[in-house]
């Protein structure tokens, strides 16, 4: 009976050391998993070790491997994630049936924003919030030390890095009084989510700069208060795609075309940085008589003063 009972105690182990799925970094770390779902950018998961606990997200830029129970491989390498996140995606209800252009209010079922960017068919997009983030939540964190913890460091999915602040402060690092930013975003309902760079970059290019001329690429090995041009952006032009915002009941990009705050995103650098978006106009110094969107790498810190033009961002 004991030779029985060890038999099936060690088939029944060897049946579940066989059902997790490996997952193996590009850095070489190994992640024992059970692997929910994997996307066109990122792979989620659970830890094996503990699944009725948190779901966790990777990109698969960050993914060298994964070894399937039955013995099946992906590879992934460090293959670029996607320019923007992908609008069929979008966790939302099916279309109204309504066509929407950029620049329109999007005023439905109590979710109201400006729409800065639309699928083919005009039915579905994304709008930035109607409000700016509150004046007391500026700071993306609320203590420098939380240096290059959180993994938030995707270009391209605010989603993927609102989850990796959850995940840090789902492991007892901190809490959302932590990251202001993240907080309100969160507080504007389901959704919602803090911008990545690219994202916001996108939101910038399509209102402001549609028919005028930018960079075609952007450097994101970025230091402390280096300025990257986006593209220039005559201030008479600029003053009327944000008086349009106003009048749909849109809070203002900037107090005026001489004091307009940074919009910050979601993306953290692996220098201890958070990027943000400026127009800059009539600046002294090296910014004298600029009129132009820039990049600006800051330290986390720092942006909770400037960042009066933060928006957050949601899929239709």
């Amino acid at each position: 009976m004991r030779r029985v009972l060890f038999f099936i105690f060690y088939f029944g182990f060897i049946n579940i050391l066989q059902a997790q799925d490996i997952i193996l970094k590009t850095n070489g770390e190994e992640i024992k998993a059970t692997i929910i779902e994997v996307d066109e950018t990122k792979v989620k998961y659970k830890k094996f070790s503990n699944q009725d606990g948190p779901a966790y997200f990777l990109l698969k830029e960050e993914i060298f491997m994964i070894t399937y129970p039955n013995g099946d491989k992906d590879f992934f390498g460090r293959k670029q994630a996607a320019p923007s996140t992908p609008i069929t995606q979008a966790v939302m209800p099916p279309s109204n049936g309504k066509v929407y252009r950029t620049g329109n209010l999007y005023n439905e079922n109590g979710v109201r924003g400006i729409i800065y960017k639309v699928s083919k068919d005009g039915q579905h997009g994304m709008i930035f919030s109607m409000q700016a983030v509150d004046k007391k939540m500026r700071n993306w964190c609320s203590d420098n030390s939380y240096y290059e913890e959180t993994q938030a460091y995707s270009t391209t999915d605010g989603m993927y890095n609102m989850q990796q602040i959850e995940n840090y402060i789902a492991a007892g690092n901190a809490n959302w009084d932590d990251f202001p930013m993240f907080q309100w975003a969160r507080s504007l309902g389901y959704g919602w989510y803090l911008p990545a760079v690219d994202e916001v970059r996108e939101l910038i290019e399509n209102l402001f700069l549609s028919d005028l001329a930018t960079v075609s690429e952007l450097d994101y090995s970025a230091r402390e208060d280096y300025a990257m041009p986006l593209g220039n952006c005559p201030v008479a032009h600029f003053n009327q795609v944000n008086a349009g915002f106003i009048e749909k009941g849109s809070y203002s990009f900037c107090q005026n075309s001489y004091a307009c705050g940074y919009m910050g995103t979601s993306t953290e650098t692996k220098a201890g940085l958070v990027f943000c978006f400026m127009y800059v106009h009539n600046f002294i110094g090296q910014w004298e008589d600029v009129q132009q969107w820039r990049l600006i790498p800051v330290k986390k810190g720092k942006s909770a003063a400037k960042s009066i033009s933060t928006r957050a961002v949601r899929h239709f």
